[in-house]
C-alpha cells in the first residue's frame, strides 16, 4: 500500500499498525497494557464467547457484545477492545473520538480503565485513511468474526510459518481469503 500522500500524514496510523504487529501478532502482547492478550488461549475464549455465541436479539452492537462477553475473563474483554481498535484503525467514516470511546467502553468491562491520554487512542492515530462503507459498520460482527478466525489460524501455525506470513502480505491475505470462503 502506498504511504505517500502530500495532503495527509498517515505515519501515526502506520506506526500504530506496526506496533500492533510487533507486540501482538509477532508476540502475544498488548498495545494498551503489559499483559499477554493476543494468545491462542484468549483468542479461543473470544471465539467461544463472541463468534460461537452470536446474539441476533434486540439491542445495538455494544449491548449485545457486552452480553456475549459478560462471563468472559477480564483479559477477554481487553482483547476484544484491542480487536475493535484494530478493526477501526484504518477506517475514516467513524470519527477518532467515537473510536476511542468504543474501545474504552469495551475495555472498561474488564474492570479497569484505559488512560485518557493513551498515545494509540489519539486523534492522529485514529483519524483513519479511508471510508470502510456502511456494511463494515452495520455488519461489524462479521468483520470481527473473520479477524478472530484469521488470528486464531495464524497463532496456531508454527513460528517459522508465522514469520513467513508476516514477511509476505500476499500469503497472509491468501490465508485470510481461504477463511472467508469457508465461513
Amino acid at each position: 500500500m502506498a504511504r505517500f500522500n502530500p495532503h495527509h500524514d498517515a505515519s501515526h496510523i502506520y506506526d500504530a499498525a506496526q506496533a500492533w504487529e510487533r507486540h501482538c501478532l509477532s508476540e502475544d502482547g498488548s498495545v494498551f497494557s503489559d499483559s499477554q492478550l493476543w494468545t491462542p488461549t484468549l483468542l479461543d475464549e473470544l471465539d467461544r464467547r463472541f463468534v460461537q455465541n452470536l446474539d441476533e436479539g434486540d439491542g445495538d452492537f455494544f449491548e449485545k457484545l457486552e452480553s456475549q462477553l459478560r462471563a468472559g475473563s477480564p483479559e477477554c474483554h481487553q482483547l476484544m477492545a484491542e480487536a475493535l481498535w484494530l478493526l477501526m484503525l484504518f477506517q475514516s467514516n467513524i470519527g477518532a473520538a467515537k473510536k476511542a470511546e468504543n474501545v474504552r467502553r469495551v475495555w472498561s468491562w474488564s474492570g479497569s480503565e484505559l488512560p485518557r491520554e493513551h498515545q494509540l487512542l489519539s486523534d492522529a492515530v485514529l483519524e483513519g485513511l479511508g471510508s470502510a462503507g456502511t456494511a463494515y459498520n452495520t455488519q461489524r460482527w462479521r468483520e470481527l468474526s473473520l479477524l478472530i478466525a484469521a488470528l486464531r489460524t495464524f497463532k496456531q501455525r508454527p513460528s517459522s510459518e508465522q514469520q513467513t506470513l508476516l514477511k509476505d502480505g500476499w500469503s497472509f491475505a491468501e490465508m485470510a481469503e481461504q477463511l472467508s470462503r469457508s465461513a
